[in-house]
């Protein structure tokens, strides 16, 4: 495994579907650190052939410069994911934006590999999606850690937005928290 790019403390890295059980390993590790914060998962979400068909789907968009995924880990220790930082959800023409979302291992949080990855991944995207203006992060209000990494990354809260989404059957307010290129 080869990294696509480094950071002083992070390798960051393009995974092909043969790393599906390691990529399984990162969320069964941190199910319930993660869960609260993302939508409802598909029944099969945890098991290997999930993992497997959605990196082969995620690497088949980002062919198409429609979305980018970078895996991390530690330099040290290049055979454990300690988390992904995700742009999704590209919009080109007049708007230019997609989103981003981020997530760091629970055994590896509060050591600022977060607010590294975050801020290597958007160098990287920007060199890389030019043509990209503005990145969206919406974070749930109660998600403290979240808009931590996102302030100490360099986005800025530009708004409030009143029951903005539905991840569990209730509808939740967000924050959009933005990053300009």
């Amino acid at each position: 495994m080869i990294p696509v790019f480094e950071s002083s403390r992070l390798s960051y890295y393009i995974l092909p579907c043969g790393y599906a059980r390691q990529v399984l390993a990162f969320y069964t590790e941190n199910k319930d650190y993660i869960d609260p914060w993302e939508p409802d998962r598909p029944g099969n979400f945890y098991t290997e052939g999930y993992q497997k068909a959605n990196l082969k789907a995620e690497y088949e968009l980002m062919k198409k410069k429609q979305y980018l995924r970078l895996w991390i880990t530690r330099k040290e220790n290049p055979n454990r994911l300690i988390g992904s930082v995700c742009f999704s959800n590209f919009l080109y023409g007049a708007f230019k934006n997609c989103m981003i979302g981020y997530k760091i291992h629970q055994d590896e949080a509060n050591n600022g590999f977060g607010t590294e990855a975050v801020k290597a991944s958007l160098s990287y995207f920007h060199a890389n999606f030019p043509q990209i203006h503005l990145v969206l992060a919406y974070i749930q209000p109660d998600n403290l850690p979240s808009i931590c990494l996102a302030r100490k990354a360099g986005m800025v809260n530009d708004a409030f937005l009143p029951a903005f989404a539905c991840p569990h059957g209730t509808w939740q307010d967000y924050l959009l928290y933005t990053y300009r290129f």
